[in-house]
């Protein structure tokens, strides 16, 4: 909805008033006597309608001509009718002029003269896809159409009693004709209004979501424009409600997916506290119409041209803002990249927020089908097909078969509050023919593969666990419960891995921040808002790893930690003495690099110091279930004899130890075996490996706790 002058609507005005100028002139004999006779309410909304309709009409340059618009048809059928209505009044003019020949039909439209320029000027509401054109057209419809069939009824009225010669059979035969061609009409009609009816309803949203959508830029900013990135104009838009916020930038997924007709549903809730920026990637969507003469094939549409042009436009968006570093993120595809350039560029991220975070496909795809089976088991259904589908992807390994598993899974993945993203799009303020003709291109695989091919063959190759595993800047996971395009215990399991704070929205699926906006908002500001307190941490490369002594301490009160049998998410406790305050916190199942014992790092672990080094607490525990996470334990051979050698576990040493750290392990009186790694960084952070055995979780807890509290204390 654009303000500004309409030179469509100036002509659309002209054929309207010309006829009727010269119309003054010749009018038809008796037509002032039934003009006193014109219905008062009908002549009310005639004249309201006139004035509104020649007015709005002039205002919204919407009107103008659009040559690459999808609604350009609606443009087309206006002329067509005003077009047929300058044919009726020259009908009228070669006539005898008539009361008959002014109120008669012309190419099976009633009352021509009142009903033609009426639909024309729905018409030209509906291509400028504007509410208010469209109910000053209803409201002149109601009264000018009104008023012409009242006239006509009375004229037709007469002259049939003047004339009236047929017989009594013709005219019963006439009117059953005539009953049947209006059945007939009536039939075509209503697809045709309903319709209509949708698409008015369309637009009224669209138009409610555009003043919804209303920034003061006086302060803020609200522009849809094209930034010259590496040799291509790449279309973005900017939204906030003051220019001195932080900047958040916004990747979609895909890969070749842009959305940025419907980030408006959760921009709107971040654009008070944020400029939030959102982008049609090299290759896809606005970008690619504007330079499909440039590169119609997406030659130069690579992942490291994607990370270039990521690293241009976080520069152009730093200058322009007047910021030292931006937000990043990134959703489904669009995480990968984000994720990336946030670890390669930490000197450009403030953080980086991965939306339904995409860590691997062979990951992803094995939780996919694990969870999938389970439920399908537990139905009772025939999983032969999944079972074999999911062989097949083993094999193979491409995104076809990846995605031919998906489709035995998805019956069982089902997002409870999963919203409509193409209904998004529909009632989008935004939403414009170029968002629809890049997506007219990829209707089918072969088609998507033919522009996106180049990134899905890197994307099948990707493994966060192996190329990012820590990260310099402070990364938050969001992800909908039941997201299963990129699985969301496998983002956990990442999140563990690199210390990333995560969550998981209930009842929501791969378009989270679609599906729950406003929850999701929430989320994005309470992470960023406290990124300077909690996240700002000195680099890992300078943390202090040597070894030192357990600090000493009084006797404190009993140690307790909530926990659940599987540990998938994280829990913390703390607890605090006259002498000694921490905190413990037991995290999920890790997966750790093969070569685990040959990373540069004293341990991936150590990520959590660069967290937790400006605390005030006196030492941070970090407890992790080792026999999920596979952690290999680096027993001496000694050791592992000694471990193999016992089948009743009662007679197993106590208090075995390694020189690299401790490795201890332990027996109850109950019998029940555990094994530690326990590594000391430093005098404020250790962490723990617990491998137990799970069917005895509730009480080898205990023994967690109470190997914790000997461990610190003792």
């Amino acid at each position: 909805m654009n303000f500004g002058f309409s030179y469509i609507g100036l002509i659309f005005i002209a054929m309207l008033l010309i006829p009727n100028i010269i119309w003054t002139k010749h009018k038809p004999e008796g037509y002032d006597e039934y003009s006193k006779n014109e219905n008062k309410v009908f002549l009310i909304f005639e004249r309201i309608g006139e004035a509104l309709v020649m007015t709005l009409l002039l205002i919204f340059k919407d009107c103008n001509i659009r040559p690459r618009s999808l609604w350009i048809g609606w443009l087309i059928l206006t002329f067509v009718f005003m077009i047929m209505y300058e044919m009726y009044w020259a009908r009228y003019f070669k006539s005898e002029k008539r009361m008959g020949d002014m109120y008669s039909s012309f190419a099976g439209f009633p009352v021509a003269g009142a009903s033609l320029p009426v639909f024309a000027a729905l018409s030209l509401g509906i291509y400028a896809s504007n509410i208010f054109i469209i109910i000053s057209v209803i409201i002149l419809g109601i009264g000018h159409i009104g008023i012409h069939l009242a006239h006509r009824k009375e004229v037709m009225g007469r002259e049939e009693k003047t004339n009236e010669k047929v017989t009594e059979k013709s005219n019963r035969k006439s009117k059953k004709s005539k009953r049947v061609v209006r059945v007939i009409k009536t039939i075509l009609l209503i697809p045709v209004c309903l319709v209509v009816l949708l698409i008015i309803g369309i637009i009224a949203v669209r138009n409610y979501n555009f003043f919804a959508c209303y920034i003061d830029t006086s302060k803020g900013v609200d522009e849809s424009e094209y930034v010259e990135i590496n040799g291509q104009e790449q279309f973005i838009t900017i939204r906030g409600r003051d220019t001195s916020n932080p900047v958040i930038l916004y990747l979609h997924g895909g890969p070749g997916s842009p959305d940025s007709s419907m980030t408006y549903t959760f921009t709107n809730e971040l654009i008070d506290d944020y400029t939030v920026v959102c982008w049609d990637q090299r290759g896809c969507g606005r970008t690619y119409v504007r330079n499909e003469s440039l590169d119609k094939e997406n030659e130069t549409v690579t992942f490291d041209q994607a990370l270039a042009d990521v690293d241009a436009l976080t520069q152009y968006l730093k200058e322009r803002f007047n910021q030292d570093k931006i937000v990043i993120m990134g959703h489904s595809y669009g995480s990968v990249l984000g994720s990336t350039y946030a670890y390669e560029h930490p000197e450009n991220v403030e953080a980086y927020i991965g939306i339904g975070q995409f860590v691997s496909f062979a990951s992803s795809t094995e939780y996919e089908y694990i969870d999938a089976l389970e439920k399908a088991n537990a139905a009772g259904d025939d999983t032969t097909k999944l079972t074999e589908a999911y062989e097949k992807n083993l094999r193979e390994k491409t995104v076809e078969s990846a995605g031919e598993m998906s489709t035995f899974a998805a019956p069982y993945h089902k997002a409870a509050r999963e919203k409509s993203t193409i209904l998004a799009a529909l009632v989008s303020p935004t939403l414009s023919s170029e968002d629809v003709l890049w997506y007219k291109n990829v209707t089918s695989y072969d088609a998507f593969i033919k522009y996106c091919g180049n990134l899905m063959d890197y994307l099948i190759t990707v493994n966060l666990r192996e190329t990012q595993t820590h990260y310099e800047v402070p990364v938050y996971f969001i992800s909908g419960e039941c997201d299963w395009n990129c699985a969301a215990p496998d983002m956990v399991d990442y999140a563990q891995m690199v210390g990333a704070k995560y969550d998981l929205i209930e009842g929501c699926g791969h378009y989270v921040h679609n599906d729950a906006p406003e929850e999701f908002a929430n989320l994005v500001k309470d992470f960023v808002s406290n990124v300077d307190d909690e996240y700002n941490q000195p680099n890992i490369e300078d943390a202090d790893v040597e070894n030192t002594e357990e600090p000493s301490t009084e006797k404190t009160e009993e140690l307790t930690t909530d926990t659940t049998e599987e540990q998938t998410t994280e829990t913390t406790e703390e607890s605090t003495t006259d002498s000694l305050k921490f905190e413990m916190v037991r995290g999920g199942s890790y997966i750790v690099p093969a070569d685990f014992e040959n990373i540069t790092k004293e341990d991936y672990a150590l990520h959590y110091v660069q967290e937790w080094e400006n605390t005030d607490l006196d030492m941070y525990i970090m407890i992790t279930d080792a026999m999920q996470a596979d952690i290999p334990m680096s027993l001496d051979e000694e050791y592992e004899q000694t471990v193999s050698s016992y089948s009743d576990s009662s007679d197993l040493p106590l208090n075995v130890k390694q020189e690299d750290g401790y490795l201890i392990s332990g027996v109850n009186e109950e019998g029940i075996i555990t094994y530690q790694k326990v590594k000391v960084y430093n005098e404020r952070y250790v962490s723990i490996y617990i491998t137990y055995p799970s069917s005895n979780s509730d009480k080898c807890n205990k023994i967690v706790e109470d190997f914790v509290a000997n461990f610190i204390y003792e």
